[in-house]
C-alpha cells in the first residue's frame, strides 16, 4: 500500500523547529564492498566490509542562531537530532516515523540571499549514530563507535563483538 509523507518536524539539540523545516534527507545506507577474485574464480565477487559513512541534511526556512552556534562543536561532542515524520497510507492510517541521529554539523550553506525572500539555510551532518523507528518499532540502529548494527531487532555484530571480547 502506498504511503505519502505528510509532515515533519526537526529538533536540533533538543530545540524544535516546527514550521521551519523545508526539507530533510535521511542518511543513505550503503554497504562498503571490495572486489575479490582468487584462483579458481572466473568472476570477481563483492565482499562486504562494513557500511559507508553516514550523513544527513536538512533545510530550514530561517537563519537559526540555535543551529548556527552548533557549527564547529569540538570532536566527541556530538549534537543530537530528531526528525519526526508522519506518513499516511491509502486507507488514511497515519504511521509515525522517527529518525534519531547524533553527529557533527560539518557544513552550513546559507544559500543566496535575496531581498523580500525567506532566509533559508541547508545543514549537512556527519553522523556518528542513527536509529530509524517506524510505528514504534526499531527498524535500524547503527552506532559504529560501539560496533552496533541492528536490523529489525537482529544484532548483526553480536558475534563479532563477542569474538573481540567487547
Amino acid at each position: 500500500m502506498r504511503e505519502t509523507f505528510k509532515h515533519f518536524i526537526i529538533r536540533v539539540d533538543g530545540k524544535g523547529h516546527a514550521g521551519d523545516g523545508k526539507s530533510f534527507t535521511p542518511p543513505k545506507l550503503a554497504i562498503k564492498v571490495e572486489e575479490y577474485r582468487s584462483g579458481g574464480m572466473n568472476t570477481p565477487v563483492e565482499v562486504g566490509m562494513g557500511t559507508e559513512k553516514m550523513e544527513s541534511s536538512f533545510s530550514l526556512a530561517s537563519y537559526s542562531e540555535d543551529v548556527l552556534t552548533l557549527f564547529g562543536v569540538t570532536v566527541g561532542n556530538n549534537v543530537p537530532f530528531i526528525v519526526n515524520e508522519s506518513l499516511e497510507n491509502e486507507r488514511g492510517q497515519v504511521i509515525p516515523v522517527a529518525h534519531h541521529m547524533r553527529g557533527i554539523i560539518k557544513e552550513i550553506d546559507p544559500g543566496e540571499h535575496k531581498p523580500g525572500e525567506l532566509a533559508e539555510m541547508k545543514v549537512t551532518v556527519g553522523l556518528h549514530y542513527y536509529k530509524l523507528v517506524r510505528n514504534n518499532k526499531v527498524i535500524q540502529e547503527i552506532h559504529p563507535e560501539n560496533m552496533i548494527h541492528t536490523i529489525d531487532g537482529k544484532d548483526m555484530l553480536a558475534e563479532q563483538r563477542q569474538a573481540l571480547g567487547i
